[in-house]
């Protein structure tokens, strides 16, 4: 007799998506977020993108490449790192917080877990956010923070003091007046309008870091929205000095390198009086844009080498510009050179939080965008 034959095997759609989905999983098990090296010569891609507030200045695609070709730049001097843009397009600041945190939005602000962490810019707030301070600087010295704020804070403030606890109630105290004079101000497009507009708080930090925690697609985030308030999350020395302005942060995220890196271009637009003050001037538009490009090397130190704040290196890219002088911390860094990482004696700090351990639909999500750039040749 014949032996049986063996019946083909006919694989269907659902088949096919199963396997797929099975290499995939397999794939993210093994896979983290995207570590880029310094010095490698392979290029890193960043995928960009601008949010954009028309009630505010804004640059224009002049300024926009100029801030990209200075940011490569400097990238390249100062870390080691080879970028290569993928322009992602604009999108109105509003279809963005309603993708990525719409809670902002009067109709569902009940919900709004972070109202507790919100200061508003009155004295009475000051032990808080003091306290709030001193927890995020535990790691520093207390001579080198005293150093940091000496220019900023008045002359007779910061006579006498001699500890941590001092310090930070009158960074305090300074944070929450000044941002109380930048709460009064209207807006540039609309006197009627607060420029720290309450109904629309696009100006708070702790929404830009919530939604950028639940980014996947964006590595860098250029927004002209101004970023000025007082919290308990993240409080930091540099952004209190400026009351309460955040130029950039980098956050955790699901993107490829486990975070984003999110600008606002208000710091070095604004012609309001305090802006112009705390800059120590006007910034012509293309000095603008070529600034805030070298600024952005700093955040990609956090994002792409771990990096800290090294309070104590003051030439160095990863150290904070004090106040809103950016003009002098730009010229600094240019005297000193090609200078990678800045020598810096400790290891990246970082690391953990955007390495550290991602659930595996993170991981599947991280893994598939890999190979999607890989295919597409990004």
């Amino acid at each position: 007799m014949n032996p049986k034959r063996r019946q083909p095997v006919y694989w269907t759609a659902w088949t096919r998506r199963a396997l797929s989905a099975a290499l995939l999983l397999l794939l993210a098990a093994a896979c983290g977020p995207r570590e880029a090296a310094p010095g490698s010569k392979q290029p890193v891609p960043v995928r960009f993108v601008r949010v954009v507030n028309p009630r505010l200045p804004a640059f224009d695609d002049h300024q926009v490449e100029i801030f990209l070709a200075e940011a490569q730049r400097f990238a390249q001097n100062q870390l080691g790192l080879t970028l290569q843009w993928i322009d992602l397009g604009a999108i109105p600041i509003e279809d963005f917080f309603r993708r990525y945190y719409p809670i902002l939005f009067p109709e569902n602000r009940m919900d709004d877990p972070f109202v507790v962490d919100i200061l508003e810019p009155h004295p009475v707030h000051a032990p808080q956010l003091a306290q709030a301070l001193l927890k995020n600087h535990t790691d520093n010295s207390f001579p080198s923070l005293r150093d940091f704020a000496v220019e900023a804070l008045p002359a007779p403030w910061i006579e006498g003091i001699d500890d941590k606890e001092s310090l930070f109630r009158l960074i305090a105290e300074f944070h929450l007046q000044e941002l109380a004079e930048l709460a009064a101000l209207p807006s540039p497009s609309d006197p009627a309008v607060k420029l720290l507009d309450p109904n629309l708080p696009f100006h708070q930090y702790v929404y830009w870091d919530a939604a950028a925690e639940r980014v996947r697609r964006f590595d860098l985030i250029l927004t002209n929205q101004l970023l000025a308030s007082a919290e308990t999350i993240d409080a930091s020395i540099h952004s209190s000095l400026r009351g309460g302005i955040t130029t950039g942060f980098t956050e955790r995220s699901r993107g490829i390198y486990g975070g984003t890196v999110v600008l606002s271009t208000y710091p070095v637009l604004g012609k309001e009086g305090p802006f112009v003050q705390m800059r120590g001037g006007f910034y012509k538009d293309e000095e603008a844009a070529r600034i805030l490009g070298a600024y952005s090397a700093h955040e990609f130190g956090h994002l792409f080498l771990h990096r800290g704040h090294p309070y104590d290196h003051p030439a160095c890219v990863m150290n904070p510009a004090k106040s809103l002088r950016y003009r002098e911390w730009y010229a600094e860094i240019e005297q000193t050179g090609r200078h990678p990482s800045c020598t810096l004696p400790h290891e990246a700090p970082l690391r953990d939080l955007f390495l550290g351990h991602r659930p595996l639909g993170e991981r599947t999500a991280s893994t598939a965008l890999r190979l999607w750039d890989r295919f597409t040749g990004n």
